[in-house]
């Protein structure tokens, strides 16, 4: 087995989740195990090699006012291999005086109780994740004061690990976020977290978009090229997404961790070509969804309800990429009980929607083209 510290690219093959055991009636000649998994992602890739304490040197086991199990170890998956600890808890099943507890799973969006940190503009109350459309990412974090009132230098973040690239290439889970910092000009951005020496911090690595309204700070990020150089999102799902609020590097509040499901896969996906992806609404026309790739897989609906049409595609037989974000997709497929071929061309205007359009016709004469009123195309 490849040791990280010598093949990190090889020894991504190898991953090591983190696993929990409760024996019960130990003291008894018939004691029963119940084990689980309890890390949705790896914590380690490779071969612990002499000398790499990184997993297992922090690991400990408490327990949660439920009690039910609490598990503490460090996850070196991200892209510097430091061995940051995660805390794990557990929300049902035997706990450990012997009973049982069933908890629901923080679920976006999360709040976070009032009054436990101070001052007013640093103290969480929720947190949000949201996609108008699939190319970008937005926060959406409360507070209990007015956020234009924080102090100078204060920090809201939504931090979370994803499947990315790490220092030397390799596959990695970074962690990743999108915040705003108050000043006399609030500045909005994302980044990528950097540790060195035991400590991390969140530097403003690409600038992003947002406001301060209110008792709400908004934050709004592209996934391609949004949290710097080098940190591309390279999976769909962000695993423990938390709010935060620093002063002075110092953590003042945060909130329960959740995951979240992005609209869809923004890297590297598969060897299928181009990804043509998107739904709306057209002018003059209705609604359609398209997820389609170059190598002709893939479907393709489409419902106009003042017409009567309602058409999804069986077979893609041709994808032709007229330009780089301007694609024709051809095939056949189900239109009430006949089954005509379809044509349909989609372009992706780049950032935004206003430059989105979508056509498509069906032999027998239907056809409708416009521009999207509503969701958005990405080609990539």
């Amino acid at each position: 087995m490849p040791a990280f510290a010598t093949s990190p690219a090889a020894a991504t093959a190898y991953p090591w989740y983190g696993y929990a055991a409760l024996v019960a009636k130990a003291d008894t000649g018939s004691p029963s195990v119940t084990q689980q998994r309890l890390t949705a992602k790896p914590v380690h890739f490779g071969r612990i090699t002499p000398g790499d304490r990184s997993l297992g040197e922090y690991l400990a086991l408490g327990m949660s006012g439920h009690g039910g199990l609490v598990v503490v170890l460090p996850d070196t998956t991200d892209q510097t291999h430091s061995g940051q600890l995660v805390s794990v808890r557990q929300l049902s099943g035997p706990n450990l005086p012997g009973s049982a507890i069933v908890e629901p799973q923080p679920k976006n969006p999360v709040a976070d109780a009032f009054g436990d940190a101070a001052p007013a503009a640093a103290d969480l109350t929720s947190i949000e994740l949201s996609q108008d459309k699939p190319t970008l990412l937005r926060a959406r974090i409360t507070v209990a004061g007015a956020a234009a009132e924080a102090e100078p230098g204060t920090v809201w973040l939504a931090r979370f690990r994803v499947l990315s690239t790490g220092a030397r290439g390799e596959p990695a889970y970074r962690v990743l976020y999108l915040g705003a910092q108050a000043g006399a000009t609030p500045t909005f951005f994302g980044g990528s977290e950097t540790c060195s020496g035991g400590a991390c911090t969140y530097p403003p690595a690409t600038p992003a978009t947002g406001t301060l309204e209110g008792n709400t700070v908004t934050v709004q990020v592209r996934l391609e090229g949004g949290f710097g150089a080098g940190a591309p999102v390279e999976g769909d799902l962000l695993y423990g997404v938390t709010g935060l609020t620093l002063a002075g590097g110092i953590d003042l509040d945060s909130t329960a961790p959740f995951d979240y499901k992005l609209a869809e896969r923004i890297g590297k996906t598969t060897n299928k070509g181009r990804h043509i992806v998107g739904s709306g609404t057209i002018r003059g026309g209705g609604r359609f969804k398209v997820d389609v790739f170059q190598q002709k897989t893939g479907t393709l609906t489409y419902a106009d309800t003042a017409a009567g049409v309602r058409f999804a595609s069986t077979k893609i037989l041709k994808v032709r990429m007229i330009t780089r974000r301007r694609a024709q997709i051809s095939g056949t497929g189900s239109l009430g009980a006949a089954t005509p071929s379809f044509s349909a061309i989609v372009a992706d205007g780049g950032k935004g929607r206003t430059r989105d359009t979508f056509s498509i016709s069906f032999a027998g004469g239907y056809r409708r083209a416009g521009r999207l009123l509503s969701g958005g195309v990405t080609i990539r």
